[in-house]
């Protein structure tokens, strides 16, 4: 063996392929005779590699091939377990939404094959009824609080989407889920010929006893309308009842509401069913009788919430406002999921705006009805609003420009005007009016004003014992821009009609009383006010002006100041406050009462023009001539115009 040789590193194995390469090479060197053997072993190992290296590539692509299935062994598993995941998560929702439906759902009728031919077949009865009571829902939406349940047609067994190897179509699946998980109640019938020529329309809602309606086979479109209406006040007895009020049946209505409380199931239903049966009860003009009947409702279930809110605005029409604020005082604590499912979303959130528009307005809070976002106005009736309550905060320019709105709005090409505004146009028009007039001084066109207010009060003939509730609400306004305008005599007569335990009729006494300069009977009558309702700041408001008049602004300041404290919104007791300090030489002080009112009342003419005069008065004349030229700008009574043109600046 050659020294030239390589040894095996230590610890390695020898290469015997190398090897005997290596020895036969050294033989042929040593021995020439020995070559073409060698020569012939080179070319066997040779081949040898060649078998070696196909083997081994073979053996590698087996195993790439086993590692691919492998990956799609893995692969299909995963997609399996995912279409498992898929068909898991369907059959969930599925069940969730079977679980979770609701409303009325309108089978096929059964009709005698003569109809059938003639094309009246048992689909089409059921979208007759179907198209009936969606027309009666949508009638009674309009002008409901509450939302029906959706009512609809289903002709499952015409859905022939086959599930493989069951022979159940898809749609009788879903509807067997329906009936086992869900709510719906389900209404079926037939049509069938009398022996007499007439034909009966019998409706058979799940849950109720079947309706027959008979007449001739002409009158089929009258006998489904009578099936629809009668189903429906099954499904939703108060909605019922507003839809008829929407079709001019109001005589029907009251039936319609005791119908309701016989129909209602549960206590929350009864509560539900007895505050609109009392809302019926006071369209008929029995107010005591109304307020009872919310009264048996809050003893159903005090939880819920439409009795509430009825009975404070019964109280309110009375005069009784500080009752009508503690009845309204519960509706915060109320929870939405304590409500019937109609009562909630946004049903629920309009009586709790209804809450918080009332006690904004008994607290003199203008600026805050002004801002709160109504849930249930259409755009033209929300302007409405926003004009009355501009004027009463003494912003006569945005007042203005609500009414500008409405009517560029109603100008608009293909204006529609909603059902809704017609009806109260006059009414809302007519206290707006009356707002802005008696913020200019022109109390004789506020006597207009409010003489129409209570016409139209009268005409709906709301009674409280022997009085028309107009006498409560709507002639105090009447009584004040009377007196105001100089007739003393037209306001006494018309206060001796107003009822003796109304609030504002009180304040009218008081206000009739200060200007006839008579001091005991004007402290007599805003005493009585402010026993009557201590929570609200307008009697000790108007109480404090008299005094002032009367010269004594300290007592008038004692009334301005607790006037603030019920109504710290309320702007025109911080004004009043502002010019009783004016009266003690006390003018510096007077300047934070006034721009404390600006807060809430930044269009005010005569606050400006007071704060003028407080400025100039407290040495500060730059700033007073600014709070004159504000108060030149904005609305003037006569008596104020007179007053800035004989201001110290000029």
């Amino acid at each position: 063996m050659s020294e030239d040789t390589d040894a095996p590193e230590s610890g390695s194995a020898p290469d015997t392929s190398s090897l005997a390469i290596d020895l036969a090479m050294e033989e042929a060197r040593r021995d020439p005779a020995l070559q073409g053997d060698v020569a012939r072993f080179l070319r066997n190992q040779n081949s040898l590699v060649d078998v070696q290296k196909h083997h081994l590539h073979e053996q590698f692509k087996q195993l790439r091939l086993a590692t691919l299935s492998q990956r799609l062994t893995i692969a299909l598993k995963l997609a399996t377990g995912l279409v498992g995941i898929g068909v898991i998560a369907a059959l969930g929702i599925a069940m969730w939404n079977a679980a979770h439906a609701g409303g009325l759902v309108v089978e096929s009728f059964a009709v005698p094959p003569k109809f059938a031919e003639a094309g009246v077949t048992g689909a089409v009865v059921s979208d007759d009824l179907n198209s009936k009571l969606g027309t009666i829902r949508d009638l009674s939406d309009a002008n409901s609080l509450t939302r029906s349940s959706e009512v609809s047609a289903t002709h499952d067994d015409e859905f022939r989407v086959e599930i493989p190897e069951t022979g159940v179509s898809l749609g009788q699946a879903w509807r067997f889920l329906r009936l086992w998980l869900g709510h719906e109640r389900r209404l079926s019938g037939n049509l069938r010929e009398l022996p007499d020529g007439r034909i009966a329309l019998t409706a058979t809602l799940a849950g109720a006893d079947a309706f027959t309606a008979t007449g001739t086979a002409a009158d089929l479109d009258k006998l489904e309308q009578q099936a629809a209406e009668h189903v429906y006040q099954q499904v939703d007895p108060v909605n019922y009842g507003q839809y008829l009020g929407q079709v001019n049946r109001q005589g029907e209505m009251l039936a319609a509401g005791q119908r309701a409380t016989e129909l209602a199931k549960t206590d929350q239903h009864c509560a539900e069913a007895f505050g609109y049966f009392a809302s019926v009860t006071a369209g008929t003009g029995d107010l005591a009788l109304a307020m009872k009947r919310n009264q048996i409702g809050i003893g159903y279930d005090p939880k819920v919430m439409p009795a509430y809110t009825q009975w404070a605005g019964i109280l309110l029409l009375l005069g009784h406002d500080e009752e009508a604020l503690q009845k309204l005082a519960v509706l915060p604590t109320l929870r939405e999921e304590d409500q019937p499912p109609l009562l909630q979303g946004r049903p629920f959130l309009t009586l709790q705006w209804r809450t918080a528009l009332v006690r904004a307005l008994e607290m003199g809070d203008f600026a805050g009805a002004l801002s709160l976002n109504c849930v249930e106005c259409t755009l033209l009736s929300q302007k409405l609003r926003q004009a009355e309550y501009a004027a009463r905060a003494h912003d006569l320019p945005q007042s203005r420009m609500r009414l500008d709105e409405i009517s560029t709005l109603l100008r608009a090409p293909g204006a529609a005007q909603p059902a809704n505004f017609s009806g109260m146009t006059n009414s809302d028009l007519n206290r707006i009016g009356y707002y802005q007039h008696a913020a200019l001084g022109q109390w004789r066109e506020a006597t207009a004003d409010a003489r129409a207010i209570a016409a139209a009060a009268d005409s709906r003939n709301l009674k409280y014992g022997p009085l028309l509730v107009s006498r409560s609400w709507a002639y105090p306004l009447l009584v004040v821009a009377e007196a105001r305008g100089g007739d003393l005599a037209r306001a006494h007569a018309d206060a001796d009609v107003m009822p003796a335990d109304c609030y504002a009729c009180m304040r009218a006494h008081g206000v009739v009383a200060g200007l006839e300069h008579d001091g005991a009977a004007t402290d007599s009558w805003f005493a009585r006010a402010v026993k009557a309702a201590p929570s609200l700041p307008f009697a000790y408001e108007e109480w404090g002006r008299a005094l002032l008049d009367r010269g004594k602004p300290d007592e008038a300041i004692a009334q301005f100041t607790l006037a603030n404290k019920k109504g710290s919104h309320f702007a025109d007791p911080l004004e009043g406050w502002g010019e009783a300090l004016m009266a003690k030489n006390q003018s510096h002080l007077a300047l934070a009462k006034f721009a404390e009112a600006e807060k809430y009342a930044p269009n005010w003419s005569r606050l400006h023009l007071k704060w003028g005069e407080a400025l100039f008065y407290a040495g500060k004349k730059g700033d007073a001539a600014k709070q004159f030229a504000r108060a030149a700008q904005l609305d003037l009574t006569p008596a104020e115009k007179a007053e800035l043109a004989k201001a110290p600046h000029v």
